[in-house]
């Protein structure tokens, strides 16, 4: 499994989840139900931002989930 050590690396990690599932955020937007807008709205910001109901719904979508741990 990729682990990604960064925030800022979340928007990436929903990018390869999607070529690897041969689809793109437009697809995306289709599966969830809302606009391919607000799906580049939500990967240009933070998944950790509480004001996002987006993130939750993607990362669940992509089977993907946001782990945090000490620095290395």
């Amino acid at each position: 499994m990729d682990e990604y050590n960064a925030l800022t690396d979340a928007s990436t990690a929903i990018r390869v989840q999607l070529a690897r599932m041969g689809m793109n955020q437009a697809d995306l937007a289709r599966k969830l139900g809302i606009l391919p807008g607000t799906v580049s709205r939500a990967l240009a910001g933070s998944p950790m931002d509480e004001r996002s109901k987006t993130w939750p719904a993607i990362l669940d979508a992509l089977g993907l989930e946001v782990i945090i741990r000490p620095k290395s």
